[in-house]
């Protein structure tokens, strides 16, 4: 009888124990997406800011007058993923395609794989000419022309120390010709084409770009 209480109760204490550290893991993952989140909502308002600024904004002046703020989707943790970053063992020059100028050169620097809805996705990583603390992914997918931009948008990433990054859609946002003709942006590379809907981050700025 002893034997059998001390087994119950050693039972129903380890899922006490079970239950808390279930807890306590569901609240870093709450604040770890409630951090990101915040920290997307930051950088909109920087981004706003910057288009306000007549020193700052790629605007054209029309557009200046009247702006109210970029158009978003709403914030979606699921599109905030763990990915897997392959460096590239001997980076090399890709012309990359512009809009309305001669071929850039930018540094392919890997890529990136990851799983989206039970699909595995891979998309090619690059380096800025004039940046250093991060790589670019110039993309696009099933909402260009429709919702977004229709000649793609990019995201980006901090340069990684290994093998893992957080790839965030809801930091993904348009090109400078999406707001104006005066400008000149990359074109997304056929291969970084996602055959989804990625319904998050920058959408279209206005049906005339």
């Amino acid at each position: 009888m002893c034997l059998a209480f001390y087994v119950l109760y050693h039972y129903y204490k380890m899922k006490q124990v079970i239950l808390v550290l279930l807890l306590l893991f569901m609240s870093i993952a709450s604040y770890s997406q409630d951090e990101a989140a915040q920290a997307v909502i930051a950088r909109r308002e920087k981004v706003n800011k910057e288009f306000q600024d007549p020193n700052k904004s790629p605007l054209d002046p029309a557009d200046k007058k009247k702006f109210a703020g970029l158009n978003y989707f709403p914030i979606d943790g699921d599109y905030r993923m763990t990915a897997r970053f392959v460096k590239t063992e001997r980076p090399s020059i890709f012309k990359m395609k512009m809009t309305a100028s001669p071929k850039m050169e930018y540094t392919t620097v890997g890529y990136v794989t990851f799983e989206f809805h039970g699909i595995e996705y891979k998309l090619s990583a690059y380096k800025k000419p004039e940046g250093d603390d991060a790589y670019f992914i110039p993309f696009t997918d099933a909402t260009n022309g429709k919702e977004t931009y229709e000649s793609g948008r990019y995201v980006e990433f901090p340069v990684p120390t290994g093998d893992q990054i957080i790839l965030d859609f809801n930091g993904a946002y348009n090109p400078y010709c999406a707001y104006s003709r005066r400008f000149s942006c990359p074109i997304p590379p056929p291969e970084n084409h996602l055959g989804v809907a990625i319904s998050a981050g920058e959408k279209k700025f206005k049906e005339s770009h």
